[in-house]
C-alpha cells in the first residue's frame, strides 16, 4: 500500500504539468509533420514514459530513503523541470528550435538519471532505456520538423 501511495506521489506531478500548461494543439497540426509519426503513438508513449519514471522513483525511496538518493532526485526534479519547460517552449512560443535544444537537454538529463539509478539500483535502469529510445526519436522527430518548418 506504501508503494502505491509513493507511485501515485510520484506520478501526479507528471500530469499535473499536462494539465497547467496549455496545449495548442492547432498549433501542431498546423506543423509540416512526417508521415510515419502519429500523435496517438506519441502520447502514448510519453504516458508510458511518465509511468515508468514514477515506478523507477518510487522503488528507489522505499529502498533507499530520500536521505540516500538526493542526487537521483536531483537528476530527476531537473528532468521535470526540463519536460515541462519543452511543453512551455512547444506549445506556447511555438518556438521549434527552443523545443529541439529542450529535446537535447532532456537527453542529457535522462542519461544523468541513467547513471543516477545505476548507482542506487542497476536492474531499473532498463526501464530507462524506452526514455533514451523515445528521446532520440524525438530529437530526430523535432530536427525534421524544425527544418521542414522553415
Amino acid at each position: 500500500m506504501k508503494k502505491l501511495l509513493l507511485f501515485i506521489l510520484f506520478l501526479i506531478p507528471w500530469y499535473l504539468g499536462l494539465s497547467i500548461l496549455p496545449i495548442n494543439t492547432a498549433y501542431y497540426y498546423s506543423l509540416k509533420t512526417p508521415f510515419f509519426i502519429s500523435t496517438p503513438i506519441v502520447l502514448t508513449s510519453w504516458g508510458i514514459i511518465y509511468i515508468l519514471n514514477s515506478y523507477i522513483s518510487s522503488s528507489i525511496i522505499k529502498e533507499y530513503n530520500f536521505k540516500y538518493s538526493k542526487e537521483y532526485l536531483r537528476s530527476l526534479l531537473f528532468n521535470y523541470i526540463v519536460n515541462l519547460s519543452f511543453l512551455y517552449f512547444f506549445f506556447s512560443l511555438k518556438s521549434l528550435f527552443l523545443s529541439f535544444t529542450c529535446s537535447v537537454i532532456i537527453f542529457i538529463s535522462t542519461l544523468i538519471m541513467y547513471y543516477e539509478i545505476q548507482e542506487l539500483k542497476p536492474n531499473l535502469k532498463y526501464y530507462l532505456c524506452f526514455y533514451l529510445g523515445i528521446n532520440l526519436i524525438t530529437i530526430t522527430y523535432l530536427l525534421i520538423l524544425l527544418f521542414s518548418n522553415l
